[in-house]
Protein backbone atom coordinates (compact mmCIF):
# COMPACT_ATOMS: atom_id res chain seq x y z
CA UNK A 1 0.00 0.00 0.00
CA UNK A 2 1.18 3.99 -0.70
CA UNK A 3 0.68 6.21 1.89
CA UNK A 4 0.01 9.81 2.03
CA UNK A 5 0.78 10.52 5.14
CA UNK A 6 2.38 7.89 8.26
CA UNK A 7 3.34 9.40 11.97
CA UNK A 8 3.27 8.78 15.19
CA UNK A 9 1.20 10.69 18.01
CA UNK A 10 2.79 11.92 21.48
CA UNK A 11 1.38 8.31 23.00
CA UNK A 12 3.36 6.20 20.21
CA UNK A 13 -0.35 5.59 18.27
CA UNK A 14 0.35 5.44 14.69
CA UNK A 15 -2.09 7.05 11.80
CA UNK A 16 -1.76 6.05 7.73
CA UNK A 17 -4.06 7.43 5.36
CA UNK A 18 -3.38 5.27 2.09
CA UNK A 19 -2.73 7.40 -1.22
CA UNK A 20 -5.30 6.51 -3.72
CA UNK A 21 -4.75 8.22 -6.79
CA UNK A 22 -2.71 11.04 -6.24
CA UNK A 23 1.09 11.75 -7.80
CA UNK A 24 4.47 11.24 -5.73
CA UNK A 25 6.97 14.07 -5.90
CA UNK A 26 10.02 13.48 -6.60
CA UNK A 27 12.13 13.15 -3.29
CA UNK A 28 14.84 11.45 -1.14
CA UNK A 29 11.87 10.63 0.75
CA UNK A 30 9.66 9.67 -2.09
CA UNK A 31 7.08 7.24 -1.69
CA UNK A 32 6.32 5.57 1.40
CA UNK A 33 5.07 1.87 1.89
CA UNK A 34 3.42 -0.20 4.05
CA UNK A 35 2.82 -4.11 3.78
CA UNK A 36 2.24 -6.30 6.50
CA UNK A 37 4.43 -9.91 6.24
CA UNK A 38 2.59 -13.29 7.71
CA UNK A 39 5.60 -15.52 8.33
CA UNK A 40 6.35 -19.11 9.21
CA UNK A 41 9.49 -20.97 10.38
CA UNK A 42 10.85 -20.75 7.29
CA UNK A 43 10.64 -17.18 6.57
CA UNK A 44 11.66 -15.84 9.60
CA UNK A 45 15.10 -14.01 10.02
CA UNK A 46 16.64 -11.13 7.81
CA UNK A 47 15.05 -10.28 4.06
CA UNK A 48 15.68 -8.14 1.67
CA UNK A 49 12.23 -6.24 0.24
CA UNK A 50 13.27 -5.05 -3.21
CA UNK A 51 11.47 -2.64 -5.40
CA UNK A 52 11.85 -2.84 -8.90
CA UNK A 53 9.91 0.39 -10.72
CA UNK A 54 9.17 0.10 -13.98
CA UNK A 55 8.07 2.50 -16.72
CA UNK A 56 5.11 1.58 -18.65
CA UNK A 57 3.67 1.97 -22.34
CA UNK A 58 5.58 1.08 -25.15
CA UNK A 59 8.94 1.71 -23.62
CA UNK A 60 8.67 -0.25 -20.76
CA UNK A 61 11.75 -0.87 -18.84
CA UNK A 62 13.34 -1.04 -15.22
CA UNK A 63 14.54 2.37 -14.54
CA UNK A 64 15.64 1.46 -10.74
CA UNK A 65 15.92 -1.33 -8.29
CA UNK A 66 16.29 -0.91 -4.70
CA UNK A 67 16.65 -3.04 -1.49
CA UNK A 68 16.10 -2.47 2.07
CA UNK A 69 16.69 -4.72 5.15
CA UNK A 70 13.41 -6.54 7.13
CA UNK A 71 13.78 -8.12 10.04
CA UNK A 72 11.41 -10.99 10.13
CA UNK A 73 11.23 -11.88 13.97
CA UNK A 74 7.33 -12.80 14.49
CA UNK A 75 4.48 -14.35 12.51
CA UNK A 76 3.34 -11.07 11.47
CA UNK A 77 5.54 -8.03 10.56
CA UNK A 78 4.04 -4.61 9.65
CA UNK A 79 7.02 -2.75 7.19
CA UNK A 80 6.47 0.68 6.98
CA UNK A 81 9.09 1.98 4.11
CA UNK A 82 10.63 4.67 2.11
CA UNK A 83 11.51 4.63 -1.56
CA UNK A 84 13.65 7.04 -3.12
CA UNK A 85 12.60 8.60 -6.23
CA UNK A 86 15.40 11.36 -6.92
CA UNK A 87 16.51 9.34 -9.77
CA UNK A 88 13.08 8.77 -11.56
CA UNK A 89 11.35 11.08 -13.66
CA UNK A 90 7.89 12.20 -13.89
CA UNK A 91 5.60 9.80 -15.61
CA UNK A 92 3.87 6.94 -14.76
CA UNK A 93 5.32 3.70 -13.92
CA UNK A 94 4.31 -0.20 -11.66
CA UNK A 95 6.03 -0.99 -8.63
CA UNK A 96 7.01 -4.60 -7.76
CA UNK A 97 7.81 -5.30 -4.28
CA UNK A 98 9.14 -8.80 -3.52
CA UNK A 99 10.74 -10.42 -0.54
CA UNK A 100 14.06 -12.45 -0.78
CA UNK A 101 15.96 -14.29 1.69
CA UNK A 102 19.67 -14.29 1.74
CA UNK A 103 19.67 -17.08 -0.83
CA UNK A 104 18.10 -14.80 -3.53
CA UNK A 105 14.99 -17.11 -2.98
CA UNK A 106 11.88 -15.70 -3.91
CA UNK A 107 8.84 -15.97 -1.74
CA UNK A 108 6.00 -13.37 -2.58
CA UNK A 109 5.64 -10.36 -4.36
CA UNK A 110 3.37 -7.62 -5.64
CA UNK A 111 2.49 -4.97 -7.48
CA UNK A 112 1.07 -1.61 -7.54
CA UNK A 113 0.66 1.43 -10.07
CA UNK A 114 2.95 4.63 -9.29
CA UNK A 115 2.55 8.36 -11.24
CA UNK A 116 5.86 10.40 -10.18
CA UNK A 117 5.98 14.06 -11.05
CA UNK A 118 8.38 16.43 -10.25
CA UNK A 119 8.51 18.85 -7.37
CA UNK A 120 6.92 21.77 -9.10
CA UNK A 121 5.04 20.60 -11.78
CA UNK A 122 1.65 21.62 -11.51
CA UNK A 123 -0.48 18.04 -10.54
CA UNK A 124 -2.84 17.86 -14.11
CA UNK A 125 0.44 17.29 -15.48
CA UNK A 126 2.43 13.24 -15.32
CA UNK A 127 5.12 13.85 -17.87
CA UNK A 128 6.87 17.02 -18.22
CA UNK A 129 8.30 15.89 -21.51
CA UNK A 130 5.07 15.10 -22.92
CA UNK A 131 3.88 18.41 -21.57
CA UNK A 132 6.63 20.43 -23.08
CA UNK A 133 6.27 18.26 -26.24
CA UNK A 134 2.08 19.57 -26.55
CA UNK A 135 3.34 23.57 -25.93
CA UNK A 136 3.33 22.60 -30.31
CA UNK A 137 -0.01 25.08 -30.58
CA UNK A 138 1.29 27.97 -27.55
CA UNK A 139 5.25 28.23 -28.19
CA UNK A 140 7.54 28.70 -31.46
CA UNK A 141 10.10 26.35 -32.40
CA UNK A 142 12.73 28.32 -30.57
CA UNK A 143 11.13 28.59 -26.73
CA UNK A 144 10.52 24.46 -27.10
CA UNK A 145 14.11 24.18 -28.16
CA UNK A 146 15.35 26.30 -24.92
CA UNK A 147 13.31 24.23 -22.68
CA UNK A 148 14.78 20.50 -24.46
CA UNK A 149 18.49 21.60 -24.65
CA UNK A 150 18.84 21.56 -21.23
CA UNK A 151 20.38 18.21 -19.90
CA UNK A 152 18.60 17.25 -16.69
CA UNK A 153 14.91 17.50 -15.64
CA UNK A 154 15.15 20.05 -13.45
CA UNK A 155 16.28 22.38 -15.68
CA UNK A 156 13.85 21.71 -17.82
CA UNK A 157 11.27 21.85 -15.35
CA UNK A 158 12.28 25.54 -14.95
CA UNK A 159 12.48 26.75 -18.28
CA UNK A 160 9.34 25.34 -18.70
CA UNK A 161 8.10 26.89 -15.81
CA UNK A 162 9.45 29.97 -16.63
CA UNK A 163 7.48 30.15 -20.04
CA UNK A 164 4.41 30.04 -18.92
CA UNK A 165 4.92 32.62 -16.26
CA UNK A 166 5.28 35.05 -18.59
CA UNK A 167 1.52 34.54 -20.04
CA UNK A 168 0.42 34.38 -16.20
CA UNK A 169 -2.92 36.41 -16.86
CA UNK A 170 -3.13 36.53 -13.07
CA UNK A 171 0.51 36.11 -11.69
CA UNK A 172 -0.27 37.20 -7.85
CA UNK A 173 -2.58 33.56 -7.93
CA UNK A 174 -1.20 30.54 -7.19
CA UNK A 175 -2.69 28.68 -10.49
CA UNK A 176 -1.78 30.37 -13.66
CA UNK A 177 -4.95 30.05 -15.14
CA UNK A 178 -4.02 29.77 -18.65
CA UNK A 179 -1.83 27.25 -18.13
CA UNK A 180 -4.51 24.98 -16.64
CA UNK A 181 -6.86 26.06 -19.44
CA UNK A 182 -4.26 25.17 -21.97
CA UNK A 183 -3.66 21.17 -20.53
CA UNK A 184 -7.03 20.67 -19.40
CA UNK A 185 -8.18 21.17 -23.49
CA UNK A 186 -4.95 18.72 -24.42
CA UNK A 187 -6.86 16.18 -21.77
CA UNK A 188 -10.26 16.94 -23.42
CA UNK A 189 -8.75 16.41 -27.03
CA UNK A 190 -7.06 13.21 -26.25
CA UNK A 191 -10.54 11.41 -24.47
CA UNK A 192 -12.39 12.79 -27.61
CA UNK A 193 -10.80 12.72 -30.71
CA UNK A 194 -8.06 10.21 -30.28
CA UNK A 195 -7.87 7.49 -33.11
CA UNK A 196 -4.93 5.76 -34.12
CA UNK A 197 -2.76 8.99 -33.07
CA UNK A 198 -3.08 11.21 -29.49
CA UNK A 199 -6.26 13.51 -30.09
CA UNK A 200 -4.13 16.56 -28.93
CA UNK A 201 -2.32 15.47 -32.51
CA UNK A 202 -5.31 15.46 -34.41
CA UNK A 203 -6.47 18.54 -36.73
CA UNK A 204 -10.05 18.71 -34.64
CA UNK A 205 -7.77 18.54 -31.63
CA UNK A 206 -5.21 20.90 -32.52
CA UNK A 207 -8.78 23.59 -33.11
CA UNK A 208 -10.12 22.65 -30.08
CA UNK A 209 -7.07 23.61 -27.92
CA UNK A 210 -6.17 26.41 -29.78
CA UNK A 211 -9.76 28.06 -29.76
CA UNK A 212 -11.42 25.98 -27.53
CA UNK A 213 -15.33 24.71 -27.53
CA UNK A 214 -17.02 26.02 -30.12
CA UNK A 215 -20.06 27.82 -30.25
CA UNK A 216 -21.96 25.87 -32.75
CA UNK A 217 -21.09 22.28 -34.80
CA UNK A 218 -23.05 21.36 -37.37
CA UNK A 219 -22.63 17.47 -38.02
CA UNK A 220 -23.39 15.91 -41.38
CA UNK A 221 -22.98 11.92 -41.15
CA UNK A 222 -22.34 9.99 -43.77
CA UNK A 223 -24.64 10.05 -46.97
CA UNK A 224 -24.86 8.57 -50.43
CA UNK A 225 -23.89 12.15 -52.13
CA UNK A 226 -21.15 13.52 -50.01
CA UNK A 227 -18.39 12.02 -46.97
CA UNK A 228 -19.25 12.72 -43.66
CA UNK A 229 -18.40 16.62 -42.29
CA UNK A 230 -18.44 18.93 -39.34
CA UNK A 231 -18.36 22.89 -39.18
CA UNK A 232 -17.50 24.66 -36.51
CA UNK A 233 -18.36 27.85 -35.69
CA UNK A 234 -16.53 30.50 -33.32
CA UNK A 235 -18.72 33.47 -33.10
CA UNK A 236 -16.53 36.24 -31.44
CA UNK A 237 -13.91 35.02 -33.22
CA UNK A 238 -14.77 35.31 -36.06
CA UNK A 239 -13.96 31.58 -37.66
CA UNK A 240 -14.91 28.79 -39.15
CA UNK A 241 -13.75 25.19 -39.74
CA UNK A 242 -14.77 22.61 -41.56
CA UNK A 243 -13.89 18.48 -40.99
CA UNK A 244 -14.12 15.77 -43.51
CA UNK A 245 -13.87 12.18 -42.81
CA UNK A 246 -11.99 11.58 -46.01
CA UNK A 247 -12.10 7.35 -44.85
CA UNK A 248 -15.33 6.81 -42.83
CA UNK A 249 -13.11 5.76 -39.64
CA UNK A 250 -13.62 9.02 -37.85
CA UNK A 251 -10.44 10.49 -39.19
CA UNK A 252 -11.86 14.06 -39.42
CA UNK A 253 -9.42 16.84 -41.44
CA UNK A 254 -9.39 20.33 -42.06
CA UNK A 255 -10.01 20.78 -45.50
CA UNK A 256 -7.93 24.26 -45.35
CA UNK A 257 -4.61 23.84 -43.25
CA UNK A 258 -4.82 26.10 -40.19
CA UNK A 259 -1.07 26.84 -39.02
CA UNK A 260 -0.59 30.56 -38.78
CA UNK A 261 1.65 31.88 -36.61
CA UNK A 262 -0.47 34.87 -35.00
CA UNK A 263 -3.18 32.37 -33.97
CA UNK A 264 -0.93 30.52 -31.47
CA UNK A 265 -3.15 30.34 -28.05
CA UNK A 266 -1.90 33.30 -26.01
Amino acid sequence: MLLAQNSLDSLGRRTITPLVSAPVLQSKEGARFFFEIYADSITRGPLIAQYTIRSVGKKAEDVDVQRHRVIVDQKRVQVFDNVNLEKVSSGDYVVKVSLIDSAGRFFTEAERPLQVRAAGLVSYIRDLDKAVEQLLYAATSEEISRITEVKTESDRLARFNEFWKKRDPTPKSPENELMAEYYSRIEYANQNFSHYIEGWKTDMGMIFIKYGQPDFVDRRPFNFDTKPYEIWEFYQKNRRFTFVDETGFGDYRLTRPEWDMRNRLR
